[in-house]
């Protein structure tokens, strides 16, 4: 036999004996979220803000994750609309590719738009998502996303409200 026809048996069955990748499978993790916000409204003087976010994630199967957040968006103005307070949760489809994972999925969202000194304005929402996360280790990954949400008990005057964020997650077994 020879040496190369002995290498190329011995990787084929090393690589059919190892265990397929399983990205979260029966993990958890607790997530921080900071974001760039974009409300397309003529209601908004200042239209561009930052977010910050907490959020946790559980792992339902090797392809399938369920994720929840609380974000707060402050919009720099003198306009008297200025902060949201977004709950959201969504369920994502997985792509394991070992150290990134793209993921794509949808999500429901409530929407608190905070003026000041007049209250705050609920609103329901659904939102796509598409990111990916690096896993740089079994405990670790930092992640990127973009969800645009569609605000739709407030249709007629503020459609879309962009996030594109960054996150950091630690992941522990369930």
């Amino acid at each position: 036999m020879s040496r190369a026809f002995a290498s190329a048996v011995i990787s084929l069955l090393l690589s059919a004996a190892a265990a397929p990748a399983r990205a979260y499978e029966d993990q958890a993790s607790v997530d921080a979220e900071v974001a760039y916000v974009h409300a397309f409204s003529k209601e908004f003087s200042a239209r561009n803000g930052v977010a910050v976010g907490a959020g946790a994630t559980l792992g339902l199967s090797n392809v399938l994750s369920l994720r929840g957040q609380f974000m707060w968006a402050f919009h720099p103005s003198e306009d008297p609309l200025a902060s949201v307070a977004w709950v959201s949760a969504e369920l994502v489809y997985l792509i394991d590719v070992l150290e990134v994972v793209p993921y794509f999925g949808a999500g429901a969202d409530f929407a608190a738009l905070v003026r000041s000194g007049a209250g705050a304005e609920l609103n329901a929402g659904a939102h796509p998502v598409i990111g990916f996360d690096y896993l740089v280790s079994r405990e670790l990954t930092i992640g990127m996303q973009v969800r645009p949400v569609l605000l739709l008990t407030a249709i007629d005057t503020r459609p879309v409200y962009l996030q594109l964020g960054v996150t950091l997650s630690y992941l522990f077994d369930t």
